[in-house]
């Protein structure tokens, strides 16, 4: 089974890819976008816009398609 797991951090979104089998763990690569500083983005909104592009562009520009789980982190404040 290929898991990605998300840590959504203050300054950046960490990715990383791992297969999991029968007593087995194999990390496959590991990926990383960097977020703007906090002061360039101003309004909330404009903050959850930057975060979902940051996760977007991991997906597309690592080409990771289905069949997956995703396991994620979240920084406290995006809860």
């Amino acid at each position: 089974m290929r898991i990605i797991g998300l840590d959504i951090g203050s300054y950046s979104i960490k990715g990383v890819e791992i297969n999991v089998g029968f007593r087995q763990l194999e990390l496959l690569s590991f990926y990383e976008e960097k977020l703007p500083l906090s002061e360039a983005v101003a309004s909330q909104e404009a903050k959850r816009e930057t975060v979902r592009k940051a996760i977007r562009d991991i997906f597309v520009r690592n080409h990771l398609l289905p069949p997956f789980k995703i396991v994620s982190a979240i920084d406290g404040a995006y809860v």
